[in-house]
């Protein structure tokens, strides 16, 4: 039962298939921040997949490289990212040994880049059989302004994408 304004349902996943599918081994679960790892958590609590899978975690995080070209400005950007990847591993790290406690093979993956582009490298990378992401659920002018890492990747998804809120 999927969720509406009046049911006390929670709202349903959505997977999205681009063809056959197979097996689902290998997951990858991209991570925007923390109410994404919760979300995700709560969602791989419930124990979706009847065979076992190895999950990916990924986080993305934009290059702070200068339009403008410089020694002193790219060296200052440069040191940014080194301590931006740090703490986003550290991040991940704590997501993945959640995952290890609820019975999951996981390992994280920390990079730079832009999310869409980043997450289809990596799924093609990784050979995944599903990417499995949260959704905001964002409506209207809002999706117009901000975008949709989802919409983006359902034009160009190698795999299924499983889609919860």
């Amino acid at each position: 039962m999927c969720h509406t304004a009046s049911s006390p349902w929670p709202p349903c996943a959505t997977l999205i298939v681009n063809g056959p599918v197979k097996a689902m081994k290998q997951i990858l679960l991209p991570l925007q921040g923390l109410s994404d790892a919760e979300a995700a958590i709560r969602f791989l609590s419930l124990k979706p997949f009847h065979d076992p899978v190895e999950v990916t975690l990924l986080t993305v995080l934009p290059s702070t490289q200068p339009p403008w070209p410089g020694d002193a400005a790219a060296a200052a950007a440069e040191k940014l990212e080194e301590q931006a990847l740090h703490s986003a591993r550290g991040y991940i790290e704590s997501v993945t040994e959640r995952l290890h406690a609820l019975g999951y093979q996981a390992r994280g993956i920390a990079v730079l880049g832009t999310p869409s582009a980043m997450i289809l490298q990596e799924a093609s990378n990784l050979r995944s059989d599903l990417i499995l992401m949260g959704t905001s659920g964002r409506q209207g002018i809002t999706r117009f302004v901000l975008g949709s890492v989802s919409h983006a990747l359902l034009h160009k998804m190698p795999c299924p994408v499983l889609a919860f809120h």
